[in-house]
């Protein structure tokens, strides 16, 4: 798979648009990132906020892309 690099101001209007959650979780020494879509959690986590909010739009575009082949097939 490809790395792609997510500006700083690209993983904040995220947050705005998503409307995600990002707070630290003190009991995994990590950062979290959280969308709550119908009673379904998606995560992101990292050292730093950005790096959380990078991983929650990673999955969710894997996720988007998974639920397109499918559609597709």
């Amino acid at each position: 798979m490809e790395q792609k690099i997510i500006a700083p101001g690209e993983a904040w209007e995220a947050v705005e648009r998503f409307k995600l959650d990002i707070s630290y979780n003190s009991s995994r020494n990590e950062w979290c990132a959280v969308r709550c879509e119908t009673n379904r959690f998606q995560l992101g986590w990292g050292a730093a906020p950005l790096e959380a909010v990078a991983q929650l739009l990673e999955r969710i575009g894997e996720t988007a892309t998974t639920q397109a082949e499918v559609a597709n097939a």
